[in-house]
C-alpha cells in the first residue's frame, strides 16, 4: 500500500540523542513486520496523528515500537479486538519477566491511548 509517512527531518546538531535516526529505523521496521498490513496501516495513522499534535521523537519512538509488540501479540486486526483480546494483551505485558514495572506501565499506557485513538476515530466517521 502507497502510504506516505510524514517524518522529522532534522540535522546532526538539532537532535544530540540521534532521536531522528531512532525515529526513522522504527519506521523502516514497521515497514518490514511480517503482521497483517492493516494493522501497519494504523499504527502509521496512529503515528501521524501524534507526529501533528506535536508528540516528541521520543515518545514517537516508543509508541510504534510498543504498537509493533502489540500487532504481533494480538494477532488480528487492531479494530477486531475484543475486550479478551486485549486483557490477553495485558496479561502478556503483566508477565513479560525481563520487564521491570515502568516498563509494563509504559505498554499498558500506550495499548489505553491507541484504543482511545481508535475510539474517537470511528465516531469522527
Amino acid at each position: 500500500m502507497g502510504t506516505k509517512l510524514i517524518l522529522w527531518v532534522t540535522t546532526i546538531n538539532d537532535d544530540i540523542h540521534g532521536y531522528a535516526v531512532g525515529l526513522k529505523r522504527e519506521l523502516e521496521i514497521l515497514e518490514e513486520e511480517k503482521f497483517l498490513e492493516v494493522n501497519k496501516v494504523t499504527i502509521k495513522k496512529f503515528y501521524e496523528d501524534n507526529l501533528l499534535r506535536g508528540i516528541g521523537k521520543p515518545r514517537l519512538i516508543k509508541l510504534v515500537l510498543v504498537m509493533r509488540m502489540i500487532a504481533k501479540v494480538l494477532d488480528k486486526p487492531f479494530q477486531e479486538a475484543t475486550i479478551d483480546d486485549i486483557k490477553r494483551v495485558v496479561r502478556y505485558i503483566d508477565e513479560f519477566p525481563s520487564w521491570r514495572p515502568w516498563t509494563k506501565v509504559t505498554h499498558k499506557a500506550v495499548l489505553k491511548k491507541f484504543y482511545k485513538w481508535i475510539g474517537r476515530k470511528r465516531n469522527s466517521v
